[in-house]
C-alpha cells in the first residue's frame, strides 16, 4: 500500500513517545511503591497484627473460663480446648514481631506456661473442695495476662503507628502518578490532534467529493462519476466508485424488467392462491362435518355396547335367579317319592334347565369375545380329569340317545399340563354335544387325541372329534364357525340351537394358538378338528392312562361326608332363595343360619361361629361386598371361608368379589355340584358330636287342605312351583307381599322427590324380584322398566311408576281380600 513518507513518519514518532512517556512513568511509580511497601511490609505490621489476634483470643480464652465456671457445659469446655489450640498456633508470633532486639518477646514459654495454668484452674473447677488453690491459679493466669499485655502493648500500638505514616506515603506517591499520568495524556491528545489536521487536510476533500457523489447515487442518479487526480489510494477509490455506479446502472435496467415479470407471476399465484384458500376452507368444513359425525357416531357406538353389556348382565341376573330355583327345586323333588312318570317330567325340567343355562352361558361368553374381554387362565390340570368329564357329559347324552362314544388317548400325550382347562373342556363337550346332536341312533361318534409338537416346556396337542351323523356339503360348511348360524334353517328348527357354539370354540382354539378346522361330506358325518398349545408341568408323572367313568350323581357322597356338620351363615335378602338354599344345605346335613344383609351378618359373627359363609352380593342396608371387607377387618376372621353366591355372572363379578375379600363365587341359578363342590374346596367343619341331631332331607307336601283362590294379576302355578308346592310358606309370602307393598307409590315418590335416586333404586328392584319369586309376572316386568329408568335417570320415571301401579292395584286388592280370608280362617279355626 502507497503511503506517504510524511504521513507515515508522523504516526512513528506520536506512537514512540507515547511509547516512551507511558514507560518512563511506570517504572518511576513502580519503584517508589516497592520501597514504600518494604518499609510498611517489614516484620512490624505483620507481628503487630498477629499479636492483636493473639491478644483477641487471650481474652476470648477468659470469657470462656467464666462462663465455664458459671455454667460447667460440655460444648463451653470444648470451646476453652478449641481456644488452647489456637493460642498453640500464635507461637509463631514469636518469629513474626522481632523488629529489634529490644522489642523482642519470647511467646513459648508465656503460651506454655498459660496453658498449663490454664488445665489446671480446669481441673480445679472440677474439685469444689479446693477453692483457695483455684483462686491461686486464677490469679497465676492474670498475672501472665497482665505482663503480656504491658510488654507488648505499647510496641503494638507503635508499630501499627509508623505502618499508618508508610501507608500515607503510598497515598502521596498515588497523587503524583495520577498527576504525571493527567498530564503525559494531555500532550499524548494534543499531538495527536495537531497529526488529525494533517491527515484532514489530504484526505478532507477527495473524500467529500467520494461522499457528494454517493449522495447523488442514493438519490437515483447512477449516471454519476468521480474525477480522479491522484494515482493513490484515494484515486484508485475513486475509480473503483466510478465503476460501481456503472455497475448499479446496469443492474438497476435488469430488476426493472424482471419486477414487470414478477409483477405479472405475482398477479397469476394471487389469484390460484385465493382458489386454494377457498377450496382449503370448504375443506376445512367438511372435515370438521365428518369428524363431528364419527365421534357422535362412535359415542352411539359405546352406548350401545354399554346398554348391550347392562342389558346382558341384568337378563344375566333376572334369568339365573329363577332358573336357580327351576334347578334346585327339581334336584330336590328328584330326592322325593315320585311316580315313574312325575320323575320323567322333572327329570326333562332339570335337563331343559341346564339346557337354557348352556344357551345363557354361550351368549355371555359371546358378548365377551365380542368386547375382547374374554380371557384365558393358566393353572395346573391333567388331560386325563378332561377326558373322563367329557364322557361322563357326553356320553350321557350319547347313550339317553343310542350313540355310542369311544375315547382314544395316544400313548405318547403327556396329560400333567398347563393352562385353561375349563375352556378346553368347553370347547370338547360343546363339539362332543354337536357330534351328538346331529347322529341319529345306532350311530357313533369318537374322540381322539394325539401329539403333534413337544418341545423342552410346551406341547401342541391334536383333538379329532368324528361323528357318522348328517354330514355337511361344502356350502353348509361355509357358514359354519359364523355368529348364529347352522348349516341351513331347516337344522336349526329340527336340532335347535343358538348357532354359537363354534365361534366361541373358534375363539378359544385361537386363544390357545391353535386353529380348528372340519372335515364333513353330506350323509357320511362330520369330523371336527383341533390343536391347542399348553405347557409342561414340572415335577409331576407325565403319563397316566384315562380311565372310562359312568355319569356320578349330583353330589358325591365323599362330599356330602366332607361337609357332614358344617355350621353355614347364609346371607341373602331374597326369601324364595333364603328357602331354596336352607332345604339344598340342611337336607345334605349342614346346619344353616340365615341373616338378611350384611349388617345383620355382622351381628350374627359377634354371637355365635360359622364354618362359612355363603354372601350374596346385592343387599339392602349392607351389600355382601361392605360386609365381606369389615369382616376381613378383624384378624379372627382372616381364615372364615366366605363364598359369593349371586346371580351377576357377567365378566368380572369373580374378580369384584375376590378384591373384596371373599374366597371364591357361585353362580346363580344353582348347580348343585359345582355348589357343594366349592363348599367342600374352602369350609372345614369342626368336629361334632355323631349323636347330635343332623336335619335330613324331607319332602315338602304337595298340598294343603285348602286350595288357593284365583288371584288377579298372580300366576298361582309358577308361585307354588318356585316354592316346591309348599302353600303354607307360599300363602305367608302373599300376604307379606301386600302388607310390604301396599304403600309403594307413597314410598317411591318421596324418594324420587327427595333426589334420593339410589333408593328409588333399590325400592324398584325390591319390588321387582319378590313379585318374581310369586308369579306376579306383569308386576315384575313394570317393576324391571321402572329400576332401569331409575339407572338411567331418564325423564320418564313417573310414567314407568304410573305404568307400574295399573298392574300392582289390582293385585294388592285381591291380596287384601285374601288376607282378610285367610284372618278369618284362622278366627274360625
Amino acid at each position: 500500500m502507497r503511503i506517504k513518507p510524511k504521513l507515515l513518519t508522523a504516526f512513528l514518532f506520536i506512537s514512540f513517545l507515547a511509547l516512551s512517556f507511558s514507560f518512563g512513568i511506570s517504572f518511576w511509580v513502580q519503584n517508589r511503591m516497592v520501597e514504600t511497601f518494604q518499609k510498611v511490609g517489614g516484620h512490624k505490621l505483620p507481628g503487630a497484627i498477629a499479636l492483636s489476634r493473639m491478644t483477641s483470643e487471650l481474652y476470648h480464652t477468659l470469657i470462656l473460663l467464666d462462663k465455664y465456671e458459671k455454667n460447667p457445659k460440655p460444648h463451653i469446655l470444648s470451646e476453652i480446648e478449641s481456644a488452647q489450640s489456637l493460642l498453640s498456633v500464635h507461637k509463631t508470633t514469636h518469629s513474626l514481631f522481632h523488629i529489634n532486639e529490644e522489642n523482642s518477646f519470647d511467646m513459648d514459654p508465656f503460651i506454655e506456661q498459660f496453658n498449663r495454668s490454664l488445665a489446671l484452674y480446669l481441673l480445679l473447677l472440677q474439685k469444689p473442695d479446693n477453692q483457695q488453690e483455684r483462686l491461686t491459679a486464677r490469679r497465676e493466669i492474670n498475672i501472665l495476662l497482665d505482663d503480656f499485655l504491658n510488654s507488648m502493648n505499647p510496641h503494638i500500638e507503635t508499630d501499627f503507628s509508623e505502618s499508618y505514616l508508610k501507608i500515607a506515603d503510598i497515598q502521596n506517591l498515588n497523587t503524583i502518578s495520577n498527576r504525571i499520568m493527567i498530564t503525559g495524556a494531555f500532550l499524548i491528545i494534543l499531538f495527536t490532534l495537531l497529526l488529525s489536521l494533517f491527515i484532514s487536510h489530504l484526505f478532507s476533500k477527495p473524500l467529500h467529493l467520494l461522499t457528494k457523489a454517493a449522495k447523488e447515487i442514493g438519490e437515483g442518479n447512477l449516471k454519476t462519476s468521480i474525477q480522479v487526480t491522484s494515482a493513490d489510494e484515494i484515486g484508485e477509490l475513486s475509480k473503483a466508485f466510478n465503476e460501481m455506479g456503472r455497475s448499479l446502472a446496469l443492474m438497476h435496467e435488469k430488476i426493472l424488467s424482471a419486477n414487470k415479470r414478477l409483477k405479472k407471476d405475482y398477479i397469476e399465484k394471487k389469484q390460484l392462491a385465493e382458489e386454494l384458500n377457498i377450496h382449503h376452507n370448504n375443506l376445512e368444513e367438511l372435515v370438521a362435518e365428518r369428524t363431528s359425525q364419527l365421534q357422535e357416531q362412535q359415542l352411539i357406538a359405546e352406548k350401545a355396547n354399554r346398554t348391550k353389556s347392562d342389558f346382558l348382565a341384568n337378563m344375566s341376573h333376572e334369568i339365573r335367579t329363577p332358573m336357580n330355583a327351576i334347578m334346585g327345586m327339581s334336584h330336590l323333588t328328584l330326592q322325593t317319592e315320585l311316580t315313574p312318570k312325575q320323575a320323567d317330567y322333572i327329570q326333562k325340567v332339570y335337563r331343559s334347565a341346564e339346557g337354557l343355562l348352556g344357551i345363557l352361558n354361550d351368549i355371555l361368553d359371546f358378548s365377551k369375545i365380542e368386547s375382547g374381554k374374554l380371557n384365558i387362565e393358566n393353572v395346573d390340570f391333567r388331560l386325563e380329569d378332561i377326558i373322563d368329564n367329557f364322557k361322563n357329559l357326553v356320553g350321557f347324552k350319547a347313550e339317553e340317545k343310542g350313540v355310542e362314544l369311544n375315547c382314544d388317548v395316544a400313548p405318547d400325550v403327556l396329560t400333567a399340563l398347563i393352562g385353561d382347562s375349563l375352556r378346553l373342556g368347553q370347547i370338547l363337550i360343546n363339539l362332543g354335544n354337536n357330534a351328538v346332536k346331529f347322529t341319529e341312533s345306532g350311530g357313533n361318534i369318537g374322540l381322539k387325541v394325539s401329539m403333534m409338537e413337544n418341545t423342552l416346556q410346551q406341547i401342541k396337542l391334536h383333538f379329532q372329534i368324528h361323528d357318522t351323523g348328517i354330514g355337511m356339503t361344502p356350502e353348509q360348511q361355509a357358514l359354519l364357525f359364523q355368529p348364529f348360524s347352522q348349516a341351513d334353517s331347516s337344522t336349526s328348527r329340527k336340532y335347535g340351537g343358538t348357532g354359537l357354539g363354534l365361534v366361541i370354540s373358534k375363539e378359544l382354539v385361537e386363544m390357545m394358538d391353535g386353529e380348528i378346522w372340519l372335515e364333513s361330506e353330506i350323509n357320511r358325518g362330520s369330523t371336527f378338528h383341533f390343536t391347542a398349545v399348553f405347557e409342561k408341568q414340572i415335577g409331576q408323572p407325565s403319563h397316566r392312562k384315562p380311565t372310562t367313568s359312568k355319569p356320578t350323581e349330583l353330589v358325591s357322597q365323599q362330599i356330602i361326608d366332607q361337609l357332614h356338620g358344617a355350621h353355614i351363615l347364609l346371607v341373602e335378602d331374597n326369601l324364595i332363595n333364603q328357602e331354596l338354599a336352607h332345604d339344598l344345605l340342611s337336607s345334605y346335613g349342614l346346619h344353616v343360619k340365615i341373616a338378611n344383609h350384611g349388617q345383620e351378618a355382622l351381628e350374627l359373627l359377634e354371637k355365635e361361629a360359622f364354618d362359612g359363609i355363603l354372601m350374596d352380593c346385592l343387599m339392602p342396608v349392607m351389600d355382601g361386598y361392605t360386609a365381606t371387607q369389615k369382616i376381613r377387618s378383624q384378624p379372627r376372621f382372616k381364615d372364615l371361608p366366605i363364598i359369593a353366591m349371586t346371580a351377576n355372572a357377567m365378566k368380572g363379578d369373580r374378580d369384584k368379589v375376590k378384591q373384596a375379600g371373599m374366597n371364591d363365587h357361585i353362580a346363580k341359578p344353582i348347580n348343585i355340584n359345582s355348589m357343594f363342590n366349592t363348599l367342600a374346596a374352602w369350609v372345614k367343619p369342626q368336629p361334632v358330636d355323631n349323636n347330635s341331631n343332623i336335619p335330613t332331607a324331607c319332602a315338602q307336601s304337595s298340598a294343603e287342605s285348602d286350595q288357593l283362590p284365583a288371584l288377579p294379576g298372580i300366576d298361582i302355578t309358577a308361585g307354588l312351583q318356585i316354592v316346591r308346592n309348599n302353600q303354607s310358606l307360599y300363602r305367608k309370602l302373599l300376604t307379606l307381599f301386600y302388607r310390604q307393598n301396599q304403600n309403594f307409590a307413597q314410598d317411591f315418590l318421596y324418594a324420587y322427590n327427595n333426589q334420593e335416586s339410589n333408593q328409588t333404586i333399590i325400592l324398584a328392584h325390591s319390588l321387582k324380584g319378590s313379585a318374581a319369586n310369586l308369579g306376579i309376572k306383569g308386576v315384575q316386568s313394570a317393576a324391571r322398566n321402572l329400576e332401569y329408568a331409575c339407572k338411567d335417570n331418564t325423564d320418564n320415571i313417573r310414567d314407568k311408576l304410573n305404568l307400574l301401579m295399573t298392574e300392582l292395584e289390582p293385585v294388592l286388592k285381591g291380596l287384601k281380600t285374601f288376607e282378610n280370608q285367610e284372618n278369618n280362617s284362622k278366627e274360625r279355626g
